[in-house]
C-alpha cells in the first residue's frame, strides 16, 4: 500500500480513572494512539451479523503496523 492512501486521521482511546482529590474518582478518556488510516465503506449485503445488528454502514479501517 502506498502511504498516500492513508489520508484519514484516527485515534484510539481508553477509559481511565483519576483521583478527584476528595476521596472519589473521575473517569477520563486517555489517548492511546493517533495515526493516519485508510477508511473504506463496504457495500451492504445480506450478511447475517450485519442484518442482526441493524448496522447502517460497515467500514474497513487499515493502518500500518506500529
Amino acid at each position: 500500500m502506498r502511504l498516500g492512501m492513508f489520508n484519514e486521521r484516527i485515534s484510539f482511546h481508553k477509559m481511565g480513572t483519576q483521583s478527584d482529590g476528595a476521596g472519589g474518582t473521575i473517569f477520563e478518556e486517555i489517548l492511546v494512539l493517533s495515526t493516519f488510516a485508510k477508511v473504506e465503506q463496504l457495500k451492504k449485503n445480506s450478511d447475517l451479523e450485519q442484518a442482526q445488528q441493524n448496522l447502517k454502514g460497515v467500514f474497513r479501517v487499515s493502518i500500518h503496523d506500529r
